[in-house]
Formats: structure tokens, sequence, C-alpha cells
């Protein structure tokens, strides 16, 4: 075969590759969204340099921030079975971060530091005075540091799920940042990133992790997740590839050691590595009260919302 042949035969495939890949992440676009679960309008929304924020605020009486998990899936909905029965005793204020559900997703690095920035000016700028936070897995870690670098936004912390500090540590080395340098590639890293945000591995994620119970009702659940995480065209891939690319770490041993508000902790009974991982935060701060809700894993709120609501409220009474 001539020179010349395989260079158009080898043109031609990448070309029909490049064009299965437009075609798959356009075809996941328009079919993520098409079910509508995660609505808004156009007062909905927090403006934070130059970002759209989606928040909403009810209830009345002390106030009450709920913070999401952080991953491209996840959004305010999280809260959706808790947050109408803490209403009845606070003022309960709920957001997408950015790279998540409505909020706008920049092409833009995301480090702890930019959610813990927001988190502050949110609570400043709605003249929020020492909100109370309930934060779900890696948001403990910016619930914790907003503590930390602005105490007078912050009062007590009750985590669910806290992840491990031993993990929140690693710092970007070669290989993660080769993954991160993937999931930012046009065409390729959008192709790689709807692979891993495909409705059925959500649906495995709820299954195998986040739910204790593998036969309980998930549909409406992974629907709202998969909307989540390709809503704007799929620019949830930033927020994963600085995920995937330890960006978003932190040390937190001086901060856990040295917080001066109340730190509760609230594990699913079932969820993996969870006792090592709060025995983490425990070894650095004794005083830190623990409870569990048995038969959960990772989402207590969303398989038991109304006991998470009733221990949530006995530690903020506590």
């Amino acid at each position: 075969m001539s020179k010349d042949k395989l260079s158009t035969r080898l043109i031609r495939r990448t070309l029909l590759l490049l064009g299965g890949m437009y075609l798959f992440n356009k075809f996941v676009t328009v079919n993520s969204a098409r079910k509508k679960k995660l609505t808004c309008s156009s007062s909905d929304f927090y403006n934070w340099k130059d970002l759209k924020v989606y928040y909403k605020v009810r209830g009345s009486g002390s106030p009450l921030l709920l913070l999401h998990d952080i991953h491209p899936a996840a959004s305010a909905y999280e809260w959706s079975l808790v947050e109408d029965l803490l209403a009845r005793k606070h003022t309960v204020y709920v957001l997408d971060f950015p790279g998540c559900g409505r909020s706008d997703k920049p092409q833009d690095l995301y480090t702890n530091f930019f959610f813990v920035e927001l988190i502050r000016d949110f609570i400043r700028d709605h003249k929020i005075e020492k909100a109370d936070i309930v934060a779900s897995n890696l948001s403990s870690a910016v619930a914790l540091m907003t503590g930390k670098y602005a105490p007078d936004c912050v009062g007590d912390l009750i985590l669910i799920n806290p992840p491990s500090v031993r993990e929140t540590a690693q710092v970007p080395d070669f290989i993660s940042k080769a993954k991160k340098a993937v999931f930012e590639l046009p065409f390729f890293g959008d192709f790689v990133y709807n692979l891993l945000s495909a409705r059925s591995e959500i649906d495995y994620a709820f299954t195998e992790h986040y739910f204790y119970n593998p036969f309980h009702d998930n549909e409406d659940l992974v629907d709202t997740y998969y909307e989540s995480a390709h809503l704007s065209k799929g620019n949830g891939r930033f927020l994963a590839a600085s995920l995937i690319g330890n960006y978003v770490n932190i040390n937190l041993e001086h901060a856990i050691k040295n917080y001066d508000g109340r730190i509760s902790i609230i594990e699913g009974s079932d969820v993996r590595n969870g006792g090592s991982n709060v025995h983490e935060w425990i070894t650095l701060t004794p005083s830190i009260k623990r409870d569990f809700i048995p038969h959960t894993r990772e989402l207590p709120h969303l398989e038991e919302p109304e006991k998470t609501v009733a221990m949530i409220e006995s530690m903020l009474e506590n």
C-alpha cells in the first residue's frame, strides 16, 4: 500500500472516529435533559464572580445551609427529601455548586478554596448571621475550611460521611495531572466523560455505593443525577477533571485540630470505609460527636430522610 493511500485511510478513520464521538456527545447532551428534572427560573440565581449559582431559600428560623457532595452529577436535589422538614424550624438555604446541576460550569480549575470563597461570599452577601452547615461527603472539607477562614460566617458543622483526611491530603502528581488533561481534551475528553457519566454508571453507583438497599426505587434519582451531570453541554467534565487531578483536595489536619466551633458527624452504618474515615477525624479532635443511621450508606438523607432530620435537629439542639 502506497504512503498516499495509507495517509488517506488514516485520515478517513480519524474523521469517522471524531464524527462518531461528536454524534455520541450530542446524543448524550440532548437525551440527558429530555425529562427536565432540574427546573429553575431566572430569579433563582446568585451572581458570583461572573457566574450564576443556583440557590433557593425556604422556611424561617435559625439559618441552616445544606451543601451537597462535590461531583458533577450532584446538586441541591440531594436535599430534596429533608429540606422541607428542616424548614419547619430553620431558614434553609440550598445551592448547586458551580460545575454541578443548574449552576454555571466554567472551564476553570476548581479547588477547595474556590468553593470556600463561594460559601463565605454567599453567607455575607445574603446577610446571614452565623449559618450552621450540614455538608455531605467532600463538601464537608469545604464547610470546615469556610468555618476556619471565615469564623464569623459559620456556626455548628454537621458532616454526613466526611471524606478520609489522608486521601484529601493527596496532591496533584504526574498521573493525576495526565488524567485531568484527558478530561479537558475537546471531543475525546467529552467522550470519556460521557462514558463515565452514563445513566447506567450512575444507576450502578446508587445500587452498589450510595444506597444500602439495592432494591430501592432509584429511577427518579438516577434521572436527576444523570441530567445534572450533562447540563451545560457536559461542561461538568471540567469539575470532574479537577477532582480526578486532586486539585479539590486539601490537608485538613490543622483545621480539624484547631476548629473553634462544634463538629458532629453522621455516618451511614454500612458506608464503605466510613468507620475508618470518621476515626481519622476523631483522632485529631476527640470532642467530635458522632452517630450513625442504620441500614444506610453514602446518602442517608435520601434513604432515611426523617431519621436524618431527627438526628440533625438533635445535634443542633445539643
